[in-house]
């Protein structure tokens, strides 16, 4: 009789060990979020440039060729007038410029941590590409006579939480044609390119993804709230962008998520269109 009791107690210890292994930890048995990169790694490229500069059409024809090969490749002109004229001058791309400390023309600003030249911006957009990453970006917008609604969400999949993250709104506009400055022009330390043959000014040069206007005006990023930066958290912000005088077929907008002043990803997506999570 003691024998049966003794191994009546030793079954239901074995019992109550092996129900508190099954559901251990201080989570109740709730598996905590793990990271997983699940959206597609793109690079922002922001060429600072102008109409005046002569040496400017060298980045433009280097990024153009590079964009056939690299879907992933968001680029976006910042036109500056710097001292002289320029009809695309945006005061919002002088702001960038400065606060990177640009005064070179052109310069390329890749994912805003690194400036590059003409002859080495591919090697650097290849660099900041591949693979998943842990944010990404949404993009909503409807147009309307003179201004477009934008929606944007950031998605994490993982926790950034104690970073500072921001979010960049830009409205560009593609297929601006105007005379365009070209040094190149027959220049015998270019006879190979393009442009060699072109005439000094190039008058119907092609401005590509121009940056015309900035959501909430914030060309260095609106803080996004630590609280909606944990795995699986979902951010969202809204715009309405005046557009007159653009052409809205034209218009696209792009959207980037920043780490500190690092662009962590970017979205591009035509006016009026919905881009999915990516």
């Amino acid at each position: 009789m003691k024998k049966l009791s003794t191994l009546v107690l030793l079954i239901a210890v074995a019992t109550i060990f092996n129900a508190c292994k099954k559901s251990g930890g201080s989570s109740g048995g709730t598996t905590p979020p793990v990271a997983t990169p699940k959206y597609t790694k793109k690079v922002l490229v922001e060429d600072v440039t102008g109409t005046w500069c002569g040496w400017c059409p060298l980045m433009a024809y280097a990024l153009e060729q590079k964009a056939i090969s690299t879907p992933n490749l968001v680029s976006v002109g910042l036109h500056d007038k710097a001292g002289t004229s320029d009809i695309y001058h945006s005061p919002y791309s002088t702001s960038i410029r400065s606060n990177f400390g640009i005064n070179a023309f052109p310069t390329a600003l890749v994912n805003r941590k690194s400036q590059a030249d003409d002859s080495n911006v591919g090697s650097f957009i290849d660099a900041n590409l591949g693979g998943k990453t842990t944010a990404g970006l949404k993009i909503e917008s409807t147009l309307a006579a003179n201004n477009i609604s934008v929606k944007v969400s950031v998605g994490f999949s993982d926790n950034y939480s104690t970073s500072s993250m921001k979010l960049v709104c830009f409205l560009v506009e593609d297929q601006l044609v105007s005379p365009q400055a070209n040094y190149l022009s027959g220049n015998g330390s270019f006879a190979g390119h393009p442009y060699y043959s072109k005439p000094n000014p190039i008058p119907n040069f092609v401005h590509h993804n121009v940056l015309r206007e900035v959501g909430n005006g914030a060309p260095l990023g609106e803080p996004i709230p630590a609280s909606q930066t944990g795995i699986d958290a979902i951010y969202t912000n809204t715009y309405t962008i005046n557009t007159t005088g653009y052409v809205a077929a034209n218009l696209y907008v792009v959207a980037f998520v920043l780490k500190g002043t690092e662009c962590v990803n970017v979205q591009i997506a035509p006016a009026g269109v919905t881009k999915a999570f990516d």
